[in-house]
């Protein structure tokens, strides 16, 4: 008998093994984030392989490194997801079967190599022409404009992009100052600009601040007497991806077009120097008209938190230009330059988290409006945003920008900027539940909070707590190197945690700062360290209220196709 019971139990675990290994392979065969033809022309031995591509990423690929597609770098997914790196799990099958629903980041490879810049030469000779005609007396009349030219360039296919865009300014005289990242194709980029403007001056950059911190250094450099106009411009990703954000639907180079149409486009630049070189009007910055926003409370929150470390201030209401791609009165970049910020003041650029350079994208515009200077938008690109217009009407409805809008609740603003602003939410609700019915996701396996650090604490061990931070939340705390923020946990971490425990016990319950929860096997989305106090004071079987969210299982929204027919409709309660 026990002969028999070892061979079943034999039998048993093949069982389990492959149907585990028939899942995995599902979910990698079925990702939008696998990109067979991607794959195959990337890696020779994958071609080579009488294996299809998706099964050989599972059984070779991955173990050797290969990525599974440009929108899935399984690198960083792993640097900013250690638990994950640990359980040995495949990458790309955790993406799509828990960290989405998690609200985890996917992560593009190689941006500086990536892109889908086009250069339509002829297309756009043909533009530039028939804009001279119908603009000559324009032209004409501000043949003396001084412009200056500044476009921070970290992609370097842009260059194809921008050349063309470049020569909608021929008819004027103008400076080019190009900016790039220290080691990113430095002499590459500069061989290609100076086959466009021979005399243009270089300056490179620790990758810090984005396009913003080696804007403002540079600013440094240059004598803004000598202009009447500033054209600032940056490399926009063209990455193949689809996102939702602002209200928009924003498609592989739309964000990127979007913003040279609006200032440099052949029928746009012309009438954005007569309108800022001329004097009888109070224009002070122009950009295109979508792309002037205006921001939610968490972000302005954030945006004033940023800028008060700098001691300036901003309205509630400002305005900004998403993308910082616009064209100014030289002049009004005198006020920045006064700030004497260095590139030493900005983070390291990581993408995810509110930098100082994010704040002051909103300050570069909001100080000008702030003297009475009109900032003016170009109506662009009218047909290709009226395409998306139904589109967006739908994902309107199920965005998850709503739930900083629900009166019965609050979210904090780190949950807002981390998850709530990107995700798609079908369905969310406030309800109660039992403490000891709660999970935590922990390598691949759905745990209790007993078995997590902020609760432990309560047990006396302080230690695990540390190392807890250090492990797993380092991306509350980007804009610090791993010496800084190793620095930080074991100086400020406990501090930290018992000035929340003090709150809590001098507010015993905060009706309106509720635990989230995903609906998917009740894992804790935000509010560990609360429900961990709560946990320790009340015991297991405490009810506690909950937001519950229910992410769309199509929250990536690469397939537009789909996006007609498969949205669904919201269903809060």
């Amino acid at each position: 008998m026990k002969i028999i019971k070892k061979i079943f139990y034999y039998i048993n675990q093949k069982k389990d093994k492959y149907k585990k290994k028939l899942e995995i392979i599902k979910y990698i065969k079925h990702s939008k984030k696998f990109d067979k033809k991607w794959y195959l022309n990337t890696y020779p031995d994958a071609k080579e392989s009488i294996l299809p591509p998706y099964l050989h990423y599972y059984e070779i690929g991955w173990k050797k490194g290969y990525h599974p597609s440009v929108a899935f770098d399984y690198k960083q997914y792993f640097e900013h997801n250690p638990d994950i790196k640990e359980s040995g799990l495949n990458p790309l099958f955790h993406y799509e079967k828990y960290g989405k629903k998690e609200g985890r980041r996917s992560f593009y490879i190689d941006p500086q190599e990536d892109g889908n810049y086009k250069e339509y030469k002829y297309i756009r000779f043909l533009k530039r022409k028939l804009a001279k005609i119908i603009y000559r007396n324009k032209i004409k009349k501000n043949k003396n404009v001084k412009i200056l030219v500044y476009c921070h360039i970290f992609y370097k296919k842009s260059i194809i992009e921008i050349k063309e865009y470049l020569k909608n300014l021929e008819s004027y005289q103008y400076d080019l100052i190009v900016t790039c990242t220290k080691g990113v194709f430095e002499e590459e980029i500069q061989s290609k600009i100076r086959l466009i403007k021979p005399d243009a001056l270089f300056y490179t950059y620790d990758n810090k601040g984005f396009d913003i911190g080696p804007f403002i250094d540079t600013l440094s450099k240059i004598d803004l007497k000598k202009y009447d106009i500033v054209f600032k411009l940056q490399s926009k990703g063209t990455f193949h991806r689809t996102s939702y954000i602002y209200g928009q639907l924003f498609r592989n180079r739309d964000w990127f077009c979007y913003l040279y149409e609006g200032i440099l486009g052949a029928f746009t630049v012309h009438k954005t120097i007569d309108l800022l070189y001329s004097k009888d009007n109070n224009i002070g910055i122009i950009a295109a008209k979508n792309l002037i926003i205006q921001d939610n409370k968490p972000k302005i929150n954030f945006t004033i938190k940023k800028l008060n470390e700098l001691n300036l201030k901003i309205r509630n209401d400002y305005q900004f230009v998403a993308g910082t791609c616009y064209a100014q009165r030289a002049f009004l970049l005198e006020d920045l330059k006064k700030l004497k910020l260095t590139i030493n003041d900005f983070e390291i650029s990581k993408h995810g988290y509110y930098s100082r350079a994010h704040a002051l994208e909103r300050y570069m515009t909001s100080y000008i409006t702030d003297k009475n200077y009109i900032l003016y938008g170009n109506n662009i690109c009218k047909l290709k945003r009226l395409k998306w217009k139904r589109i967006e009407q739908k994902l309107h409805d199920i965005s998850g920008i709503r739930l900083i809008y629900d009166n019965r609740f609050e979210i904090t603003d780190d949950f807002y900027l981390r998850t709530a602003e990107s995700s798609l939410i079908t369905k969310y609700e406030i309800c109660k539940i039992k403490l000891k019915n709660i999970t935590r996701l922990d390598k691949g396996i759905y745990t209790s909070l007993k078995e997590w650090a902020p609760y432990k604490f309560f047990l006396g061990e302080e230690k695990e707590y540390k190392e807890y931070c250090l492990k797993y939340r380092k991306t509350d705390y980007m804009g610090l190197s791993d010496e800084e923020f190793e620095k930080y946990v074991k100086k400020n971490a406990i501090d930290d945690y018992k000035k929340l425990i003090k709150f809590l016990d001098q507010h015993p319950y905060d009706n309106k700062r509720l635990i989230i929860i995903d609906a998917n096997n009740n894992c804790i989305l935000d509010g560990l360290h609360r429900a961990s106090y709560y946990l320790y004071k009340y015991g297991e079987d405490y009810e506690i209220k909950v937001l519950k969210i229910t992410y769309w299982e199509k929250n990536n929204i690469q397939n537009i196709n789909s996006l007609f027919t498969s949205i669904p409709k919201r269903d809060d309660k």
